[in-house]
């Protein structure tokens, strides 16, 4: 779970996507990002993250959603941010953004 205010043995990590991937498949953690398959796993995690997490889901194709994680797991929930997801090539990551004073999330394009 690394996003842009994730931390890592307590110091401050600002990572991509791909940087935040690899860390978690060969530094010894035996993690992958985050895969989210219903609104009620989405609402166990939010009051345990902060900030912005990536999600283990990546496009192919600008404004073309996947229909498989990155892992291979069907897509069967998705949680988009109004205006999401956009067709920004230069965007091919997803994010979720949380907010620990209502307990909400949501998914954007980064």
């Amino acid at each position: 779970m690394f996003g842009r205010n994730s931390a890592i043995n307590g110091s401050s990590l600002w990572t991509h996507f791909s940087d935040a991937d690899q860390y978690c498949k060969h530094e010894k953690l035996a993690a992958v990002q985050l895969v989210i398959t219903s609104p009620q796993e989405q609402a166990f995690l939010v009051p345990r993250l902060f900030g912005d997490t990536w999600l283990n889901m990546k496009f192919t194709t600008p404004g073309e959603v996947p229909n498989t994680w990155e892992d291979g797991t069907p897509v069967t929930f998705v949680n988009w941010k109004s205006g999401q997801p956009g067709s920004n090539a230069d965007k091919m990551c997803v994010r979720m953004s949380t907010s620990m004073n209502d307990n909400y999330s949501t998914w954007a394009q980064s």
